[in-house]
């Protein structure tokens, strides 16, 4: 359970790092809240520390609880309700937030540590009522989706490489045999003989901006698409663009709005400003869309080439939760459950694609493909997400 109310907001995630400080690591997770709020134990244990001291002067007043070999800690508290030796029940006060000790507000900050020392931190586990409620079972699949950027191909760069091989992946499309496919840096001077190649592959060729392209099954009913070019606020002055299609996949009466979009490129600090302020974009305008088509927001479904640092697209995502985008195949967040796919090495960290899913949307299974071409392709991986019925 968490430790304060969920009205309370996380203001600064486990490991996240701080604009003022960006050495430091976060080894916890803050919780703003005014002085007084009460602090309640997120599991049964004891407490091993009450007070000042303990696990250092830099938490002030704070709580350590051991629980099954597990050191939590509260702190940062105007004052503490209970002593060393206590037996505690899970939702116990502890005591009441405050500002003591090296804190430039008043919050919580609520930490996990597999021995009694600051460097021994580990993610948190509590879970809040949102994330404990359990997830809708999958009752079939509802349909395939590939998010597939082709890099290297775009615009007049990499032409020839892909008139030779645009043949491969058409091929490559129709072996992994996905129901909709987001495709980014389609060359732009090769859309139509693309869009005819896959025709004949029994694949359609919904709509195409700019290399960003969302591929459909032959049958498959597309409805209005539409075209939005993100900020050109960065450094780079590096327009782009995401493209919505409004499709009905399968059988199912039901439409999906799908979204393909390309965040700014390049690599560097600098650029990060610009990757948060064009991925908030997309979730406007990709909500904005389905308004209008009358889709709901958990059949919106994102595949996006992001080329960020996961910690930066929480800013855009995720900036009052923990860790949404953590590497892992899965990752559930408060919006999405993240599928993470290609991740390379970029001079600043891991650049990565995802696909976004609504978080009340199953997902049955989530996997990366390896292309059987004996060439390359992309120095990206297929990932492919089946999506479920609730």
């Amino acid at each position: 359970m968490r430790p304060v109310d969920s009205k309370y907001p996380v203001t600064l995630g486990y490991r996240q790092k701080m604009s003022s400080r960006p050495d430091y690591i976060h080894r916890g997770i803050d919780f703003g809240c005014p002085t007084g709020t009460s602090v309640r134990a997120t599991v049964a244990g004891t407490v091993v520390h009450a007070g000042r001291g303990g696990m250092g002067v830099a938490f002030g007043i704070h709580v350590v609880l051991k629980s099954q070999g597990i050191y939590h800690i509260y702190a940062h508290l105007s004052a503490e309700s209970v002593y060393t030796g206590q037996p505690i029940k899970m939702g116990q006060i502890l005591g009441k937030s405050g500002q003591t000790g090296n804190a430039t507000g008043p919050h919580l900050h609520y930490g996990e540590f597999t021995a009694y020392s600051y460097t021994a931190d580990r993610k948190p586990e509590f879970l809040d009522d949102q994330a404990a409620a359990p997830k809708p079972k999958p009752s079939g699949t509802w349909f395939t989706l590939c998010l597939w950027p082709l890099a290297g191909f775009d615009k007049d760069y990499g032409q020839a490489h892909w008139n030779t091989n645009e043949q491969k992946i058409v091929d490559e499309i129709k072996r992994i045999g996905a129901d909709v496919y987001c495709l980014t840096e389609v060359p732009e001077p090769r859309r139509d003989e693309f869009g005819a190649k896959l025709t004949k592959a029994a694949y359609h060729l919904a709509i195409s901006k700019d290399g960003r392209s969302i591929v459909t099954r032959k049958g498959m009913k597309v409805g209005r698409t539409k075209v939005v070019t993100l900020a050109e606020d960065g450094p780079a002055n590096d327009d782009k663009q995401v493209v919505l299609a409004e499709v009905w996949p399968s059988s199912s009466p039901n439409a999906a709005i799908i979204a393909a979009g390309h965040l700014e490129y390049r690599d560097g600090d600098k650029y990060d400003t610009t990757r948060v302020t064009q991925a908030k974009q997309e979730i406007v305008a990709a909500e904005a869309f389905a308004k209008v088509c009358d889709v709901p927001s958990d059949r919106i479904f994102y595949g996006d080439d992001d080329n960020s640092a996961a910690w930066v697209l929480e800013k855009a995502y995720e900036p009052t939760r923990v860790d949404a985008f953590d590497q892992a195949i899965t990752s559930s967040s408060r919006a999405f459950s993240s599928i993470c796919g290609w991740s390379g090495s970029a001079p600043k960290g891991p650049r990565t694609d995802h696909v976004k899913v609504h978080r009340d949307r199953p997902v049955v299974k989530a996997t990366q493909s390896t292309t059987t071409a004996k060439k390359k392709l992309s120095n990206h991986l297929p990932t492919i997400v089946v999506v479920g019925k609730k």
